[in-house]
């Protein structure tokens, strides 16, 4: 899929897309054999130039509330770079890395087969998260530690099951000031530089640093 307006705050990813604005909290590339060694690293890891991930720092601040049904969820899309035809885009209730199964799952923009949401993958030498909850299958991974013929598995769509080698995990975000809460990131003033839009609202762009690690 085409990401709209995507920027870079230090390692951080900011797009616009699908109307929204979303931050990466994950992205993992086995072109030169980048494999996590272990959950915990893919859970957390930076200053590595094909892997990243934030994910350890997401709590229920991040979530959208919907006024209509009285609650919040978070909202996410996966991103295949080399795959022009997945669209993966949905809400869920449970944090990713809460169970091997989650609730509150809804499908809102998709290309895709057999996904259910994100969620701690049940093949634990394998995968961090599975995108097929409760299963052996280990397909929408992400944080692989291990190979599936060479590739990482990826989307299924029309009845294939796709090995990619790089896969991101992006999410809604709809207050800039939430960025505080991610490793290597404060807010150094308020002052606007520019407008963004965020929940279709115009509102201010905050100056953000990126503190190096001592």
């Amino acid at each position: 899929m085409v990401l709209c307006e995507n920027y870079s705050i230090g390692e951080y990813k900011i797009a616009h897309a699908f109307n929204r604005d979303f931050i990466r909290i994950f992205f993992q590339d086995i072109t030169y054999g980048r494999l996590f060694k272990s959950r915990e690293e893919a859970n957390y890891t930076h200053g590595k130039k094909h892997a990243f991930s934030v994910i350890k720092f997401i709590d229920e601040d991040f979530m959208i509330y919907n006024e209509t049904e009285g609650k919040h969820y978070y909202e996410m899309f996966l991103d295949y770079p080399e795959v022009t035809n997945a669209t993966i885009h949905w809400i869920q209730e449970t944090h990713p890395c809460e169970d091997t199964n989650n609730t509150g799952y809804v499908p809102l923009d998709f290309t895709v087969e057999m996904f259910r949401g994100i969620a701690l993958s049940s093949q634990k030498s394998y995968a961090f998260l599975d995108g097929i909850p409760n299963t052996d299958e280990w397909w929408y991974c992400v944080g692989a530690m291990k190979y599936h013929k060479d590739l990482v598995p990826g989307p299924v769509v029309s009845t294939n099951y796709i090995g990619v080698t790089s896969v991101a995990l992006w999410l809604r975000i709809n207050n800039m000031s939430l960025l505080q809460k991610l490793p290597f990131i404060r807010i150094i003033r308020t002052k606007a530089l520019c407008s963004q839009r965020i929940d279709h609202t115009i509102v201010r762009l905050f100056i953000i640093g990126v503190l190096t690690r001592k």
